[in-house]
């Protein structure tokens, strides 16, 4: 396995994957009612709670399943929601991790400014508060790669690649979601990254895209406008999966082409290891980083003190 190693210490940002088998207990948002004394009791005896984007996301699944691996090993009851990227449903997810008597919530906020009352409200009736990866405006910490580190990452990846394999300046699409202000500086650090490696080469295009079919669709789009292009590199492995597919299908071949993405994926790992035109992504380790939230909501349950920012170790996987 060959991977490029970045910062020591710490933990993380999508690709469909279907996530059946998962050992973990959903929590309907429709409302479970216990009485509200049960906040003070859970918080004693540990109860947990986690509300991430959605668990048909991959990464989202294997965050959850370490997270539950070390809620098991513990003896912690884990409480899961899955609002299927649903902002009202994770809202009142919240809500009823409260009523629930959750000691402690994780959240991967779908939209954080809609979440700052109801995690205001949680806070206030002693539930703390762990940000995953999405910083919200109300939190106890904040546990995420950093974005900038996550993009730089495959950005250097990319730029090796290119200065081996382009002989001219090579041309560069990088699919983004700049509606997102922590893609924005994923974003930067792709670039910064590509350039550091191979500062000839020039970024044609910046496109965003909030599927794999919209990053299909914009990539087709952009080769006809540059049929020179060398590399998409894209913010995530969904956006990554739909370039590769657009490549594929246009017939170029894909030996002299470049995709690369972030989240390291089980479908992006198959492919990259197969030796297709995917070529790179990061792997920002849910699985090992839902074992920590655990850890940092035990720890904030008992009354310690941690960093607001932990930040997560990441890697670019380039294949076994």
């Amino acid at each position: 396995m060959s991977m490029h190693r970045r910062r020591e210490r710490c933990y993380p940002t999508r690709s469909d994957y279907p996530w059946e088998g998962i050992h973990v207990r959903l929590l309907s948002t429709a409302a479970v009612v216990l009485a509200a004394s049960a906040s003070a009791a859970a918080a004693q005896e540990g109860k947990i709670c986690i509300s991430t984007w959605d668990l048909a996301n991959s990464y989202w699944v294997n965050l959850v399943n370490g997270a539950q691996e070390r809620a098991d090993e513990l003896g912690i009851e884990l409480v899961v929601n899955d609002p299927s990227n649903d902002v009202g449903r994770q809202i009142a997810a919240v809500e009823n991790f409260v009523t629930v008597g959750c000691g402690a919530i994780i959240i991967a906020a779908i939209d954080p400014a809609a979440m700052d009352a109801p995690l205001s409200e949680a806070q206030a009736a002693g539930v703390k508060i762990i940000a995953q990866s999405i910083e919200t405006p109300v939190a106890d910490v904040w546990a995420s790669a950093d974005e900038y580190d996550m993009g730089h990452t495959i950005g250097v990846a990319a730029g090796e690649w290119l200065a081996t394999n382009v002989t001219d300046a090579a041309e560069v699409l990088v699919l983004n979601n700049d509606r997102i202000p922590q893609m924005i500086a994923r974003k930067e650090g792709i670039i910064a990254g590509i350039q550091e490696k191979a500062p000839t080469a020039k970024v044609v295009a910046e496109q965003g895209a909030q599927s794999t079919a919209e990053a299909m669709a914009v990539t087709e789009s952009v080769l006809q406008a540059n049929p020179g292009l060398d590399a998409v590199v894209a913010i995530n492995d969904s956006q990554a999966l739909g370039a590769l597919a657009a490549v594929e299908s246009s017939g170029m071949p894909t030996d002299a082409f470049f995709v690369g993405g972030i989240d390291a994926t089980p479908e992006a790992r198959t492919l990259i290891d197969r030796g297709s035109a995917l070529r790179a992504s990061v792997d920002n380790v849910p699985f090992a980083n839902g074992r920590e939230d655990v850890d940092i909501a035990v720890s904030l349950i008992k009354g310690e003190t941690l960093e607001y920012r932990q930040v997560i170790a990441v890697e670019a996987y380039t294949g076994k």
